[in-house]
């Protein structure tokens, strides 16, 4: 409030709970002088570059050029300075009729508060309570008082509707803003609602994060978080351009991207890393229990054996034993491809919610790497399958920082920030103060 205006009621007691009519006209002359100073400097800009667009001694390559930007300049600051001398007219006006209801509404309340105080004074004097009064709306001295502040209320509105309008009537002249101009006017108009739907898909990206974490397996969380922090980042950029919003938060959304973006390339070298060990170690499964079934049967085989290489075993005893040892071996087969059956179908091992704390509710991502643990501990002796493994530790450790890099900065972000969905949300201010210094409004041109 300027240092220069009256200093207005703060109680409003009987008639509203805040001031009625608000604003400040001083305000508004502050604005109307800076207005005059800007077309004055505008008006002598024009005349200089009149000078310089009439200027017939001045020769060069781009003498011309330079005359014709002058003249098209010249032209439009004069249009410019007009629509600042129409427009303060109306602010000087609507100043003067603001200052007059606000004179109203205050010699009102003050003559309210007198009544009432009147009226409570036989009351007191006779030592009635406020809780024993059984006074009606009727015999309330700040009924009246309070239709008549009504009347000056749907004055001030319909004042500064009028003075709204001509204001209007005067910006749609033949200066025609250019599209981003436009862009800008409508961003800032639609900037409340946009800041709030901004909020409400951010603390939405959160919520399913964590919820996540607790009771959702694999799949869509991901791609539910990167879209709405996608939207978000639209909205951040959109009202960033148009002075409305920082640019830091656009900054964040990009790095909270980024992240997402690091953390699904990790995820795909876990996943393919796994998938190629699961190859290895379907063979490797199979050679174990065809080798485990040849060693089990070692003793028939040696049986059979002898028994077909003695000379006093006849050829039917012969070919029985032979037919023993090609059994054994289809036995030994069925062996390897039972245990190749059973690695490949492997189910993957379960993630606890502690495990899905340090991977930002991805089961997905901690499945993989138990399971190349798993086959790792299960085949320590299998140079091929601790080949296919390298990388595993290098891409789950790039998964959760990502993670852990995103939701610290999420974090703190929610913690320390302003809320336009939560406005009673606790904040700190030095951290919204520092996030205002990368507001810059995207300028334009004629």
């Amino acid at each position: 409030m300027s240092t220069r205006s009256k200093r207005r009621p703060g109680d409003w007691h009987p008639l509203a709970e805040a001031d009625p009519v608000p604003g400040d006209p001083e305000d508004i002359r502050d604005e109307v002088s800076h207005m005059k100073q800007t077309a004055r400097m505008l008006r002598d800009q024009a005349k200089d570059l009149k000078v310089i667009a009439g200027d017939t001694e001045l020769r060069g390559r781009y003498a011309d050029k330079l005359r014709d930007a002058s003249r098209d300049l010249e032209v439009h600051l004069r249009e410019t300075a007009g629509r600042y001398e129409r427009v303060q007219g109306h602010l000087t006006g609507w100043a003067g009729e603001l200052e007059d209801l606000q004179t109203e509404a205050d010699t009102l309340l003050k003559t309210a508060q007198a009544d009432t105080a009147a009226a409570k004074a036989p009351q007191e004097s006779s030592g009635s309570s406020a809780g024993d009064t059984t006074t009606g709306q009727e015999d309330d001295p700040a009924v009246k008082h309070r239709v008549s502040l009504e009347k000056i209320v749907a004055r001030r509105d319909d004042r500064a509707g009028h003075f709204a309008g001509k204001i209007r009537h005067e910006l749609n002249d033949k200066i025609k803003d250019s599209r981003w101009e436009n862009f800008k006017d409508t961003v800032s108009e639609n900037a409340g609602w946009i800041k709030v739907a901004i909020d409400v898909l951010s603390y939405a990206a959160t919520i399913v994060a964590i919820v996540a974490l607790f009771c959702t397996p694999v799949g869509w969380v991901a791609m539910a978080a990167i879209a709405a922090t996608a939207l978000v980042l639209v909205g951040h950029t959109v009202l960033a351009l148009a002075g409305e919003g920082s640019w830091m938060d656009v900054g964040m959304d990009v790095f909270a991207l980024a992240t997402f973006g690091t953390g699904k390339i990790a995820l795909k070298g876990l996943k393919g890393i796994q998938s190629a060990m699961r190859g290895v170690s379907t063979k490797a499964a199979g050679k174990a229990a065809e080798k485990t079934a040849h060693a089990a049967n070692r003793a028939s085989r040696a049986a059979k054996a002898s028994q077909t290489e003695s000379r006093t075993t006849s050829a039917a005893q012969r070919r029985g034993a032979e037919k023993a040892r090609d059994q054994l071996r289809v036995q030994e087969r069925k062996a390897a491809k039972r245990a190749r059956r059973a690695e490949r179908d492997q189910e993957m091992p379960e993630a606890t919610s502690r495990d899905a704390l340090s991977s930002g509710g991805d089961r997905e991502a901690v499945g993989y790497y138990k399971d190349i643990q798993r086959m790792r501990q299960q085949y320590p002796d299998n140079a091929a399958l601790h080949e296919a493994s390298a990388g595993a530790e290098r891409y789950n450790a790039i998964y959760k920082r990502a993670w852990g890099a995103g939701t610290a900065a999420d974090s703190v972000d929610k913690a320390a920030g302003s809320s336009d969905l939560i406005p009673d949300k606790f904040s700190v201010p030095a951290y919204s103060d520092f996030k205002d210094q990368f507001t810059h409004e995207v300028g334009s041109k004629w």
